[in-house]
């Protein structure tokens, strides 16, 4: 790190989300993590972009240092308030905006509240585009979010079928792993119960924001792993066509995107 990240906070409802700030450049970037990980992450991005843009990297609810009252919901309409609240006390009117799995889902609502103000937006193994069936299944039929909210409070059962789905091979190594990695601690179930309701707020109408980044002629940059299970990569190539100004780099990596090895394709994909 050439500049020390600062950490910061802002209140939002009866909770404060955090934030951290690193990078010397005259752009501002606002960046959004995966599941499961946090503001810092991004930090080791900070060779490609830090002398190029001011990053803004927040904490989603329940993750890293962000303080939420698990009583409190979220929002687009309160979620995008509260980032509206950040500029102003910032004094920041144009920005781009990063997203990584599926922080790209709040990179793209920011993107449609504020079309005009966005000077770029980079989507990495970016959710949203193109939602998982899994999500779909647990958060939008009645009996779905029953069953989802049972698998949350007493997972034994869904284990037992998961390790079944594995052997028979359904199931990825991957997706194996992830699951229950993520589900093996009551706050971890918490985590992704609250996640989950949460983003089921932040689908983007992706014709709507094709037309914004073509009538408003914002760059745009993707990024994708080859081997990706969770957001494959056809799904990038779908979403980029027509579009006028779009970097498409599909790259050979799953999808953990945010790492070392990502500075070389975006210094690359900046330099163009």
């Amino acid at each position: 790190m050439s500049i020390q990240a600062e950490s910061r906070f802002l209140a939002c409802g009866h909770s404060a989300i955090h934030y951290l700030v690193f990078g010397c450049g005259k752009q501002v970037l606002f960046a959004f993590h995966g599941f499961g990980e946090n503001a810092d992450t991004f930090e080791v991005l900070e060779p490609s972009l830090g002398q190029r843009f001011t990053v803004y990297a927040i904490d989603f609810p329940f993750h890293g240092k962000t303080q939420w009252d698990a009583n409190e919901p979220l929002n687009r309409k309160m979620f995008i308030a509260w980032f509206d609240r950040l500029l102003k006390a910032n004094n920041i009117e144009k920005f781009s905006v990063l997203g990584y799995s599926m922080g790209a889902r709040l990179a793209m609502s920011i993107l449609m509240a504020f079309p005009d103000r966005v000077r770029s937006i980079f989507l990495l193994a970016a959710d949203g585009i193109k939602t998982h069936p899994v999500f779909n299944i647990a958060m939008y039929p009645a009996w779905g979010r029953f069953l989802f909210k049972k698998v949350m409070s007493n997972p034994r059962l869904f284990f037992a079928v998961l390790r079944l789905l594995f052997k028979l091979h359904i199931v990825s190594k991957f997706l194996f792993n992830f699951t229950q990695n993520h589900m093996d601690t009551p706050e971890k179930r918490q985590r992704i119960f609250f996640t989950w309701n949460t983003l089921k707020e932040f689908i983007p109408d992706v014709q709507v924001l094709k037309k914004i980044l073509t009538d408003e002629a914002i760059p745009t940059y993707l990024f994708f792993g080859r081997y990706d299970e969770v957001t494959p990569p056809k799904t990038a190539v779908k979403f980029s066509k027509n579009l006028p100004d779009c970097y498409l780099q599909i790259i050979p990596h799953g999808h953990r995107l945010i790492a070392p090895f990502m500075n070389a394709y975006l210094e690359k994909a900046l330099s163009l």
